[in-house]
């Protein structure tokens, strides 16, 4: 009986629409966790917001709760979890095609993306002409969660909706170690210039030379 209640309660959020992105709802983008009936009958609704901070998610709790409650639903509970962090993995396939048609490039699948890092371009295909001839022109879009693309054949500008992946320890000691090396370079860098000056100056006084 739960079970058939919670599927229910899914079928509702479904129609719930995310309000950045209105061709998608909120089961679709992922947000959605998990659907609890408590013993006192009350029902309890976990969300993981798309960023820490996302400015829609309190207009998404609030439109649960009045769905919910309009079905009949008199208790409602939202619980908001941050682990583990949303990631554009939880974006269902049906998700994606929807962005296209709606004209937004869907994130690419997630894997760390060392692009920025080895000064090499990402390729997105344009939604209305498939193309892959396309460039950034800013790192935001429409919203914080899009990034603002233009397309080089139909010379369209498009939305893409930026990949965020869930960071393995892998992946967070990548990052670690291309951090330190940078540090540790910048340090070497310093005590050679220092070095360079000691020696020029001591050049100078020795010939007499102004420094």
């Amino acid at each position: 009986m739960e079970s058939n209640v919670s599927k229910s309660i899914y079928l509702l959020l479904a129609e719930i629409p995310d309000p950045e992105i209105p061709v998608i709802s909120i089961v679709d983008l992922g947000i959605v966790r998990n659907v609890e009936i408590n013993g006192d009958s009350s029902i309890t609704v976990t969300i993981t917001p798309t960023y820490s901070g996302c400015p829609a998610m309190r207009l998404i709790e609030d439109e649960i709760v009045s769905v919910l409650k309009r079905e009949g639903y008199k208790e409602v509970k939202i619980q908001t979890t941050l682990t583990p962090a949303w990631t554009t993995d939880w974006l269902s396939e049906t998700a994606k095609q929807k962005l296209v048609d709606y004209g937004i490039a869907p994130p690419e699948k997630t894997s760390i993306d060392k692009n920025s890092l080895l000064n090499k371009v990402k390729i997105i295909h344009c939604p209305q002409c498939k193309s892959t001839q396309t460039e950034m022109i800013s790192q935001f879009g429409s919203t914080a969660c899009k990034a603002l693309y233009r397309c080089l054949s139909c010379k369209e500008p498009f939305d893409y909706f930026k990949c965020i992946w869930k960071k393995s320890e892998t992946e967070i000691n990548f990052f670690l170690h291309i951090i330190f090396s940078f540090l540790h370079l910048q340090s070497f860098l310093e005590k050679r210039v220092l070095f360079c000056v000691a020696k020029h100056s001591e050049t100078a006084e020795k010939k007499g030379m102004p420094m």
